[in-house]
């Protein structure tokens, strides 16, 4: 449950904190000290699940999709890309690939594609696939910035004073690609003005701890040793 893993993970004195969650899906939520939960995202991939595995091969997908149609002049070659995406799904065309988006619609699947874009994003330096890493990163940024945003509009006050950092934890599997994400992430918080500090956080232990602390809030915890520490920014 996304509240007991914010709990877990809090590094303030007090109750609550940021987690953005980066796997097959995505969302982001802040948990006030009174454990009211303030979101962004976590809707579906209809919807909004910004910056989760399934949105990055879906852009990948569609920006094969679109240089193919003639549709518009593509910002990067696609060939690496459509190579990748008819390798990974075991086709030759689009008419193909259509069963993957419609009898045989399988979210986890297409969100699979993912690791290989990883893969071959670092190997080859290929513009297309480390853009779609790239977006990612910046709408992490513009979820953790919609919280506090969300946060700031119903409590009438700032989550944090403005020389305070902000933590967060960063769980999911597309975190495994922090490499590929980073400079999205820094852009676009960058360019945002209601954070100044940040510090992200992978989760070290396991999420039944902050299911213990939930029921019981007389539970004392070591929280530095729940977490690790991999990114620190400022803003310029």
């Amino acid at each position: 449950d996304i509240t007991t893993d914010i709990i877990l993970n809090k590094f303030t004195k007090n109750p609550g904190g940021i987690v953005i969650i980066a796997g097959t899906g995505s969302n982001c939520q802040l948990i006030s000290s009174d454990l009211v939960q303030h979101g962004c995202g976590g809707w579906g991939h209809l919807l909004g699940e910004k910056g989760s595995a399934y949105s990055i091969a879906h852009r990948l997908v569609k920006a094969v999709f679109d240089d193919l149609d003639c549709f518009e002049e593509p910002a990067y070659n696609t060939d690496v890309g459509r190579k990748l995406v008819w390798e990974y799904f075991g086709v030759d065309d689009q008419m193909d690939m259509l069963q993957f988006y419609y009898t045989k619609f399988e979210k986890a699947h297409i969100a699979g594609l993912t690791n290989k874009i990883s893969k071959v994003a670092r190997e080859q330096k290929d513009p297309l696939l480390l853009s779609c890493f790239e977006l990612a990163g910046a709408q992490y940024a513009k979820m953790l910035t919609g919280v506090i945003k969300r946060y700031r509009k119903e409590k009438g006050e700032d989550y944090r004073g403005p020389d305070e950092y902000i933590d967060v934890v960063c769980m999911g599997g597309v975190f495994e690609s922090w490499d590929l994400l980073e400079l999205g992430f820094r852009d676009q918080f960058n360019q945002q003005s209601y954070i100044t500090k940040v510090r992200l956080y992978r989760l070290e232990a396991c999420g039944s701890l902050g299911a213990a602390r939930l029921c019981d809030p007389r539970l004392e915890l070591d929280y530095n040793k729940n977490t690790r520490l991999f990114c620190e920014i400022v803003k310029k």
